[in-house]
């Protein structure tokens, strides 16, 4: 036997019983381990569970959550925006608490950026050169806390830093989109002022992940949308960028329907590829592009007829007996003075004697038609020259054809081409 086992056993006892008694031991051993494993496994489930249940709380329920966890960083944030928002004031009710409560947070968690910026709001009462500061030490921990960022926002207008508010402008709305309902509005509204609408160019154009939504909102809310329509402009529109296709158009109607029909035409014109085809009465794939009305021929979607048109055949009407559609609008910005009005036409049959009817309205504060010109079969295969006389001051001219079948008859016609020459 090994002699320093041998002086270990105590006197009275057998080699053999001593043997007996470190086997004894030996089978012992693993089950404390197991007990003590079995311990701190449940001990780690605790605290593991505790903490899962603070981070479902810390948002919605913030006071359990603190309750649980008295320094937990997300539910101290939460609860001190909502003791601000409560508070109206966009200060917190107890800044003394509330900076003691962001310290210890920190302490625990100390790359929390919302926290950071609490930190700075509860301690701006007393001491206004620390906010700024602090607020930067927040930003520098991380771009995504909403509030230091409108806060960094609202410090570079104060300063007239227009490109560092749009920095943090661009930075909260591409991590936040729902705040796009606080500052949509506000951008909205500044970009009337030229310097801003320059400074979203490179945003734009970028086409940043705010950039459709914030268009969309400007051209449907803008008081004035030959500000949306300039913005457009500036940065490029959908050649700047190729989803911004459907813009242009959103932006032209919302022109239309505040009747900014100069400023709407103008961007019409800058819209198309083919400016020269707005001046044109005639029937073409360029004059039925429907991205650019109503400065190109329109067929009413909902009309109670059949009517559709072919390149380099016209438009097709059937419709059924005792009844009368607008089948054609267009809006046109004629000149002052007289204009020869032509139409070709094609009848499929001489019976029922379907009614064409022209008209001009000359639209403005008080719309008014200014010319009509009916005719029917017995003016086929020929021209029909009446004039059109626009008077001065008359802004866009629609144009508008209706047709009318006889009580008997349907009536089936092909408009083949239309113009109008100034005289």
């Amino acid at each position: 036997m090994d002699m320093a086992i041998a002086t270990a056993i105590p006197i009275g006892m057998t080699t053999r019983d001593a043997a007996d008694a470190m086997m004894l031991l030996g089978r012992q051993r693993p089950l404390f381990v197991v007990i003590l494993a079995i311990t701190l496994a449940l001990a780690a489930a605790v605290l593991s569970v505790q903490k899962a249940v603070v981070q479902v709380f810390a948002s919605t329920a913030p006071a359990l959550a603190l309750r649980l966890s008295p320094h937990d960083a997300k539910a101290t944030r939460r609860q001190f925006d909502l003791d601000v928002l409560a508070n109206g004031t966009g200060l917190p009710r107890d800044p003394v608490g509330a900076a003691r409560a962001a310290r210890a947070a920190i302490a625990h968690e100390p790359l929390d950026a919302g926290v950071a910026r609490m930190l700075a709001m509860s301690e701006s009462p007393t001491r206004q050169t620390a906010i700024a500061p602090l607020m930067h030490v927040a930003e520098r921990i991380s771009r995504r806390d909403l509030l230091n960022q409108l806060w960094l926002v609202e410090d570079a207008v104060t300063r007239g830093d227009i490109g560092g508010a749009l920095v943090h402008y661009d930075r909260a709305l591409s991590v936040h989109p729902e705040a796009g309902a606080q500052l949509f509005p506000i951008l909205t509204a500044a970009i009337a002022q030229p310097d801003i609408r320059q400074a979203l160019v490179p945003y734009l154009r970028a086409d940043r992940p705010w950039a459709i939504s914030f268009l969309v909102h400007a051209a449907q809310h803008a008081d004035d949308p030959t500000r949306v329509a300039q913005t457009y402009l500036q940065y490029g529109g959908d050649r700047a960028a190729a989803k911004h296709r459907a813009l242009g158009p959103l932006i032209l109607s919302r022109l239309v329907a505040l009747r900014h029909y100069p400023a709407a035409y103008a961007f019409a014109r800058r819209l198309t590829p083919n400016p020269a085809a707005l001046t044109r009465a005639g029937l073409s794939r360029a004059t039925f592009d429907q991205r650019f009305a109503p400065f190109v021929w329109t067929i009413d979607p909902g009309v109670d007829a059949d009517i559709t048109y072919a390149p380099d055949q016209g438009v097709a009407i059937e419709l059924d007996s005792a009844k009368r559609v607008v089948a054609l609008t267009r809006d046109m910005m004629l000149a002052a003075g007289r204009w020869r009005f032509a139409q070709g036409v094609d009848y499929s049959t001489l019976a029922g004697r379907p009614l064409l009817s022209w008209t001009a309205t000359c639209l403005g504060a008080d719309d008014r038609r200014i010319w009509s010109y009916d005719t029917n079969q017995l003016d086929r295969h020929h021209d029909v020259p009446p004039v059109l006389t626009v008077p001065a001051g008359c802004g866009p001219v629609r144009l508008e054809l209706s047709v009318g079948s006889g009580p008997a008859d349907d009536a089936r016609v092909t408009i083949r081409d239309v113009s109008l020459e100034r005289m």
